[in-house]
């Protein structure tokens, strides 16, 4: 299974879940290999901060 808190946060009844940069870093790494593994297609989204 991949990790619960990573799934898409559009949810608004419930506040944003933080998580660090370097845990997010661990977390998607170990998916993205387990997924790269199995050979399971996948579309990755990502955000950027464009804080000025």
């Amino acid at each position: 299974m991949l990790c619960q808190g990573m799934h898409d946060r559009e949810n608004f009844d419930r506040p944003a879940v933080i998580i660090e940069p370097d845990k997010m870093r661990q977390l998607v790494e170990r998916d993205v290999t387990k997924l790269v593994q199995r050979q399971i297609p996948f579309r990755m989204h990502t955000s950027y901060n464009w804080a000025y």
